[in-house]
């Protein structure tokens, strides 16, 4: 079930297998054009799209429960401790290395990750996320409203507001990276992340 209707979103496609293949950017679709337009060049990965939106319905149903948010966070505050660890090893190496790092990282799984940075061009306060988080106000990440650039690896979606509501900023890809999140109208804006898994 897809609860965001609005044709506002943002999807940027990388067509192929090689990291070096520039993405296609489609501006102001809706969630299903966006799945349509992946299944178009994969349908494995538009599945999987399906399923995070399901996962985004559900989970927009417990909002309404505080205790089901409560326990929420604390599951998923477990699953960020990898990612605190992770972004530990990323801060002060340039961000080429950066790539190489996270590229070894992914031989190991196949789920999406993305960095976020406070800065245009890659620079300033990196976060590494491989979890769905709900809220970047929430510790460990702390970072609501602030990126600026981002690096993504295979298929990930920011959100606009927390509790993955708003705007989509879709990165669908092998390994893409965005320099500046103004090009798409998304500077200052995530609230919120997940793999498309």
């Amino acid at each position: 079930m897809i609860t965001n209707r609005d044709a506002n979103h943002v999807l940027a496609l990388q067509v192929g297998d090689s990291a070096d293949s520039p993405p296609e950017i489609h501006t102001d679709v809706a969630v299903e054009e966006c799945i349509e337009i992946v299944a178009k060049a994969d349908e494995a990965t538009a599945a999987k799209m399906r399923t995070t939106e399901a996962r985004f319905a559900e989970i927009e149903k417990l909002v309404g429960d505080p205790d089901k948010v409560v326990e929420f966070y604390e599951l998923q505050a477990a699953g960020a401790r990898r990612d605190e660890v992770l972004t530990r090893k990323l801060q002060n190496i340039p961000h080429e290395e950066q790539q190489k790092l996270v590229d070894a990282w992914h031989l190991v799984g196949d789920v999406g990750s993305m960095i976020c940075y406070h800065g245009y061009s890659w620079s300033g306060r990196g976060v590494f996320f491989t979890g769905t988080w709900p809220n970047f106000n929430w510790f460990p990440y702390d970072c609501n409203d602030a990126a600026s650039s981002v690096k993504a690896w295979g298929p990930n979606v920011l959100c606009e507001h927390s509790w993955y509501r708003g705007r989509r900023f879709y990165a669908i890809g092998t390994y893409q990276e965005f320099r500046d999140l103004r090009d798409f109208g998304f500077d200052n804006l995530a609230s919120s992340y997940a793999p498309v898994a």
